[in-house]
């Protein structure tokens, strides 16, 4: 898979979850409905599973991977694929490539 870029990284992962998003000045945003019942307006908050751990970790349950933390790759062995990373910060990013690919 060729390297993609944050934004391209979180649409594609919305794309395949079917969350419903909106770029916004090169931002993923989604309705945030309690906030628009509440102001009667469409209201939208931030879509970013790179940097938003809850809903990474739900990513993570969903998509069963398994992470190997001491020789660096991730996996969801339900769909076949297998990522490997270099270093802990690019963890979040080879979850999100691995379900990509399994999505694939």
């Amino acid at each position: 898979m060729k390297e993609l870029i944050d934004l391209e990284l979180c649409r594609k992962i919305a794309e395949i979850e079917r969350v419903p998003f909106k770029e916004i000045n090169g931002v993923l945003r989604i309705i945030d409905t309690c906030e628009s019942i509440r102001t009667g307006n469409e209201e939208y908050t931030e879509y970013n599973p790179l940097g938003d751990d809850s809903v990474l970790f739900s990513l993570m349950v969903n998509y069963n991977l398994t992470i190997n933390t001491s020789e660096c790759w991730v996996e969801c062995p339900d769909q076949g694929c297998y990522v490997d990373y270099g270093q802990s910060s690019e963890l979040p990013r080879a979850m999100l490539e691995c379900i990509i690919e399994a999505g694939e």
